[in-house]
């Protein structure tokens, strides 16, 4: 057994491997992304991955409070292009990494959304280049126009022919760090002609993103959308079944690409991502569940360590996470004992981020384990065991079965 392979069988929230009667009988919808060594920029990244969502205006610097296994952090260009000049400058000074104090991956995102929402996201072009190029991260993402459920099929296909003509300029400008393009669809009909556009303007992408999936992975504006009128399946269902369809015919335009997914969120949609054959996702929730009071804790779904009003009708910090966090040795734990932990993460916003960040960061670490010895189904199942929505799509869904 490879040392990687006895870490897994050790380590209890893994459990052993599935029993023959337990195998799937045949594949996946698409093939699982595979453990290994990719190059974004100057840095060797480990395969999958996950961006933990970086907010400019935090004085939280999570990386300085957790160091092992944090794949990289994102940043919107959004939060630099709209500071007043003096504070881009004083990255351009000092440098981006310098004034960050992160010496690992960055990756830039475009804004798209955030421009869009301004009605600038045609003039923003020409300024975003210029900042990619002063400031250097080691990745950055397409001035793209995400689409919107209840936007009209004209106003999406306008959006997209944007993202196109942006993608086309952008490739065009020298000196910008390596550029991930972006795709967006709501109609699976439509995915092979855009992949094609991507592929004409850049044939072996790096990295391509799947883009306009939040409203969908959330369930917020999509009514309908995405359903098969009167099938009677849970709506969540069908909108997985899209999500499923939609990343294997990327995956099967770009089988060299990177393949990420923006806005994945909680870490039970991260894993069924993953399964799903996605390479790199990007993630605010450990920061947003922290505003809420929530902190996450191995196998088990979100528990509200504080007593706010919105907080009183969620699952507590019971005695069973308890015992988890007994054990946990996050920066924001370690050295207290338990019930000061618990004090700790019911009074501070940052304690509970910084926790929650390790355990986002632990819990990919496991996961690639887990890949190592393709037992990734198993560890899955087992974290989606408190979950039952999202146990439901991985055994609905995501099953052998699905065509």
């Amino acid at each position: 057994m490879t040392g990687d392979a006895t870490a897994l069988a050790q380590h209890p929230g893994v459990g052993t491997p599935p029993s023959v009667g337990q195998l799937p009988a045949a594949p996946l919808t698409s093939a699982p992304a595979l453990a290994r060594v990719a190059r974004i920029g100057r840095h060797s990244v480990t395969v999958p991955m996950m961006w933990l969502g970086h907010d400019l205006k935090s004085r939280l610097r999570v990386w300085r409070q957790v160091h092992d296994n944090l794949s990289g952090i994102l940043i919107s260009a959004h939060q630099v292009l709209m500071r007043d000049r003096r504070f881009r400058q004083r990255f351009v000074e000092q440098g981006f990494r310098s004034c960050l104090g992160f010496a690992g991956p960055i990756f830039l995102d475009s804004g798209g959304f955030h421009f869009q929402e301004q009605g600038s996201a045609s003039v923003a072009v020409d300024e975003l280049m210029f900042a990619y190029s002063e400031l250097q991260p080691d990745l950055v993402a397409v001035l793209d126009l995400p689409l919107h459920p209840r936007a009209s099929i004209r106003e999406n296909s306008r959006r997209w022919r944007q993202t196109v003509a942006n993608t086309e300029r952008m490739l065009e400008w020298r000196g910008l760090p390596p550029l991930a393009i972006v795709v967006h669809s709501y109609n699976l009909g439509h995915v092979e002609r855009r992949c094609r556009e991507l592929r004409n303007l850049v044939p072996h992408p790096l990295m391509v993103c799947i883009g306009s999936l939040v409203p969908i992975l959330r369930a917020r504006c999509v009514g309908k959308r995405f359903g098969a009128h009167g099938s009677g399946e849970p709506p969540t269902y069908q909108r997985w079944r899209f999500i499923a369809r939609l990343i294997q015919r990327v995956r099967n335009n770009f089988p060299t690409a990177l393949l990420h997914v923006f806005g994945a969120g909680t870490l039970s949609t991260i894993w069924l991502l993953y399964l799903l054959g996605v390479d790199s996702v990007d993630s605010v929730a450990w920061r947003l569940k922290a505003a809420y009071g929530a902190i996450r804790l191995p196998g088990l779904a979100d528990r509200y360590a504080t007593d706010l009003v919105y907080t009183r009708s969620r699952r507590k910090v019971s005695t069973e996470c308890r015992e988890l966090l007994r054990s946990c040795n996050c920066s924001a734990c370690d050295g207290f004992a338990l019930p000061r932990r618990v004090e700790i993460l019911a009074e501070s916003f940052e304690a509970r981020a910084v926790h929650n960040a390790h355990v986002f960061s632990d819990e990919l670490a496991l996961f690639r384990l887990a890949l190592a010895a393709d037992h990734q189904l198993q560890f899955v199942r087992e974290r989606l065991a408190d979950n039952p929505l999202y146990l439901g799509l991985l055994e609905e869904v995501l099953d052998p079965h699905f065509t």
